[in-house]
This record gives C-alpha cells, structure tokens and sequence, in this order.
C-alpha cells in the first residue's frame, strides 16, 4: 500500500514538472523504488528499537538509492534523524542548510510512511499545527546539544541556530506544501492550483526575519555572534546565509534604536509652550516658539531691580537629549539680557510620526542683566545685575 502511494504521488509530482519545466522529470524503476520504501522502513525499525548504529547505517544506504537529492530521505527528516540518534554535529548541519534555503523552493520525499510518523511525532515541539515551536522543549534540545557537539564550528553554528531558531518555522512535507501553496500567490479555490507549482519543489521552512523580541544589549551580542563566525570560517557553507542574519540583525538594531529614540528626529524641529519663572522678586511669564535650532522666547513681568519688563530673547538648541536641554541666549529691551537655560523632562508624550508630542519641563535660567534701574530720588541709571531663575513649563513639540 506504501508502494502504491509512494507511486501515486511521484507520478502527480513529475508529471506537472514535465508540464511546466520541459521534461524535468525523474523515473525510477519500480525495484528501485521497493529498495527505498525498504531502507525507509529499516531507518523506522531501527530507530523504533533504539539501535542508533543501525539506524545510521539504513540512512547512508537509504540516501545512496535517492535518484535526486532529497527523494528517497528529505533533508529535515534527516536531521531530525540525527537528532534523535545524538549526532548533533551533523544535525546542527542539516538544520543550518535548512535555514538557509528558507522561503526557497525545494525539495521533500514525497512519502507519508511510518517513518514520517515517528519523526515528527518524536519532534512535533519543533513542527506543530500553529507554526510555533516549545520554548521549553526547544531550549532543552539545545541544552543536551552544545553540551555534545564535538566540532567547534558547529557549537558556534548551533548558538546561531538557538538564536534564530524563534524566527523560523519548521513544517512537516504536506502541511508546507499546502500552506505555501496558497501563501505564495496561488488559488487555493482551485482543485488544480498546486499544478502551477514546480513539481516536487516545495517550500519547506515558514517564517523567517520575523519580529524580534532582543533589545540593543541582546542584539549586540548577536552581531558579534555573527561577525566572529564569518571571521573565524570564512570557508563556511554558510556564510551567505550569515551574511543574511547579520544584515537583518544589524537592520532591527537601527530599527529598536530608531523607536527608543524616536524623539531624535523631533529634537530640532521646533515647538510652542508655556512657561512660568520664578526668581528672588521676581516673576516672569514667557511664550518659548522654537525653530529648527532656533529659539525665541517672549518674557513679560517683574524683575527685582529693574520693575516691570518686556524681554524677548533669541538663543540656540546647542545640546539636547530625550531628557536634557541647553539654549544659550541673548536679548532684551529693558535689561538687555545673555545667559544659558536649562531644561529637564520628566515626563513626554510621544508623538506619532505625524502627530504633536508634549512635555512638561523644569527650567533654571541664568541671565546677567544690564538696564536702566530707579534709584531713591527717582533718577535712572544704568546697572549690572546676576539673575537666577527656576521655571516650570509645557511645551508642544
């Protein structure tokens, strides 16, 4: 019966590739195809009883009968066969070779035997309906893994592996073939979509370069990761696929950074506030209006000294950060003013790209101050005075 559907789905699978491909068809003889059904069902008994040598064994034969790679034993049946075997070097090779074709079209075994069956029931954490993998289960596997792998290079791919392992999504052979049949452009209302598929190539691993959870800390130590293994084997098969990784990594860097400082882009695009200043006899009420780098202010009060006043002031956003400012200015009417303001913002609303973000801000100024004061006998004359000045204020950015 094996045969028989083993048979079936060859014949649908090479058909429709001669179809679309110009005669990209592989025959096999049936005794040929019997020597496969029967080196996959030896790998299945030899693995049902625990014999890891034998098991072994009926896997190089097994692969040696395969017309084309991949046709008689796919490659993630055969890592999970190193898995469950513990040769971990080898596992973490073939789990690497299957990251690195993701998204692209390639190839399965094209049976559903016992074999099939005892893989992934043994490895279902890693293949699942939900195309999400056990954390736990995952984290153990790994665990017992670089604790057993031999070859340095593969300790060193197997962290990689760890790594991106959350981003990726292993799928058993027909589940793939049918998800990404649709996924990738076909009708899935049609009995006769999957024709249009090349025949016998289907895209094996879902999911890739999604959304990471590592912060700036966590995605440095990736980099470096990455960086150290193109560094340390540059003849690597995988260095492409490494490649890949560490321009991602490098772009969700600038991405996490990007959205923790979102702020810098606004920093210098200017504003319109509030504010209140406070001084020894004195009391001020200002407009600050911000321009790129430019800032006016427009003071209106009581100076000690110098009594009622009008002053604008007109100074430079030299340093800021999310919490920070620092605007030397200059101005005046009466006095004429130079001094430095700063400000701190403990709290902000953020604001969306296009949106109106909004702080609060506690400000110190100094100014010193040179204007006309009265004296006793209602003379005026001109004086030199320090000022200093604690403010609070709300702004619209």
């Amino acid at each position: 019966m094996v045969r028989i559907l083993f048979l079936a789905l060859c014949s649908l699978c090479f058909a429709g590739n001669a179809t679309s491909n110009g005669g990209d068809t592989v025959s096999v003889l049936p005794a040929k195809l019997d020597s496969i059904v029967a080196g996959r069902n030896l790998v299945y008994q030899s693995l049902k009883k625990g014999d890891n040598n034998s098991a072994l064994e009926a896997t190089a034969s097994l692969r040696a009968m395969s017309p084309v790679p991949e046709f008689a034993l796919d490659d993630l049946e055969l890592m999970e066969i190193y898995l469950m075997t513990d040769r971990f070097d080898s596992a973490m090779v073939m789990w690497g070779r299957i990251y690195s074709t993701a998204l692209e079209n390639v190839r399965y075994s094209y049976v559903s035997d016992s074999l099939l069956a005892h893989l992934n029931g043994n490895y279902n954490f890693l293949i699942d309906k939900t195309f999400k993998a056990d954390s736990n289960k995952v984290k153990s596997l790994f665990d017992r893994a670089l604790k057993n792998i031999e070859s340095q290079e593969n300790h060193d791919l197997a962290l990689i592996i760890k790594d991106v392992e959350p981003e990726y999504s292993l799928n058993s052979k027909f589940r793939a073939t049918h998800y990404y049949g649709c996924n990738r452009g076909y009708d899935c209302g049609k009995v006769d979509s999957y024709a249009n598929l090349k025949s016998g190539m289907y895209v094996r691993v879902v999911g890739g370069y999604l959304e990471s959870k590592l912060d700036t800390t966590g995605l440095d130590a990736v980099i470096l990761r990455l960086e150290n293994f193109k560094k340390n084997y540059p003849e690597s098969e995988f260095i492409p696929w490494i490649q890949k990784l560490l321009e991602w990594r490098t772009s969700q860097r600038k991405s996490v950074v990007h959205r923790s400082n979102y702020y810098n882009e606004r920093l210098y695009t200017g504003g319109i506030g509030i504010e209140i200043w406070g001084g020894i006899r004195s009391m001020l009420v200002g407009v600050p209006i911000q321009f790129g780098r430019v800032a006016f202010d427009f003071l209106l009060g009581g100076i000690d000294h110098y009594g009622g006043t009008f002053l604008a002031t007109v100074g430079g956003d030299v340093f800021e950060t999310k919490w920070f400012k620092v605007v030397p200015f200059v101005g005046g009417k009466n006095p004429f003013v130079a001094g430095a303001q700063f400000e701190y913002r403990p709290w902000i609303l953020p604001c969306s790209a296009n949106g109106i973000g909004q702080y609060v801000s506690f400000k110190f100024r100094y100014m010193a101050m040179y204007g006309k004061v009265k004296t006793e006998d209602g003379a005026k004359k001109k004086e030199f005075h320090n000022g200093f000045f604690l403010g609070v204020g709300m702004h619209l950015w």
